[in-house]
């Protein structure tokens, strides 16, 4: 018999698996972080190690006169009845740091009843005084450009963050990056943040003022900073 040749089988490329995992990038990143960079986290708190820069208040339509600078709360109502005030001093930056996130945190620890409410946080356009704003005066003898502030010549009518507070959350937390971005990098003057409530139900909430007996549960700002070189 003639022999047969028998068939060379043809070699099928096969694609060597790469040793890293595409991924998307957001354009706005002008470099990819570097993941060595030291990372800051710096807490501003009333009474804990050292801190004494903190001022706030609230004011209150149902008493356009009265000053609440001094007690151991600050109420926020829905419809923005009563309306929070607060600041901190930030002191200098770590240098070569850039801010990564500021998170204002307040403790709630009342409620009138179990509706909730949805709290904004805003940057304050006017300086106020902890003893002296009310509903209708940031300050003695320097009234509000309409009573309890107004957008825009007041307070930036656009707000940080929105964020809805009910009776099951202790502590409420806020992002306020572009408020204190806006403090430490475009020479914005610090006035605080303006805390307004909105809500088709009615009720006021309460939460630890920096003037609370507990130093654990006054308002907190956190400060996240990430090393650049």
């Amino acid at each position: 018999p003639t022999p047969t040749a028998t068939p060379t089988p043809t070699p099928t490329a096969t694609a060597t698996p790469l040793p890293y995992t595409r991924i998307h990038v957001p354009t706005v990143w002008r470099h990819y972080p570097n993941p060595h960079a030291r990372h800051w986290v710096v807490r501003l708190k009333e009474g804990v190690e050292g801190y004494a820069g903190t001022r706030d208040t609230y004011i209150s339509r149902w008493s356009p006169e009265t000053s609440y600078g001094g007690l151991s709360w600050l109420s926020l109502r829905s419809k923005e009845v009563m309306v929070g005030l607060i600041s901190f001093d930030l002191g200098r930056p770590p240098e070569h740091a850039s801010l990564v996130r500021a998170t204002l945190r307040l403790n709630r620890f009342f409620q009138s009843n179990s509706n909730h409410v949805v709290v904004k946080s805003y940057r304050l356009l006017r300086p106020w005084k902890e003893m002296e704003a009310t509903w209708l005066q940031a300050a003695a003898g320097k009234p509000w450009a309409a009573p309890g502030g107004k957008a825009d010549v007041d307070y930036v009518a656009s707000p940080s963050d929105a964020v809805e507070v009910s009776p099951d959350v202790d502590w409420v937390e806020f992002d306020v990056t572009p408020i204190v971005y806006a403090w430490l990098y475009l020479n914005r003057p610090n006035y605080g943040v303006m805390l307004r409530g909105y809500g088709e139900g009615h009720v006021e909430y309460r939460f630890a003022s920096s003037e609370h007996i507990t130093p654990a549960r006054r308002p907190e700002l956190v400060l996240e900073y990430r090393e650049e070189r």
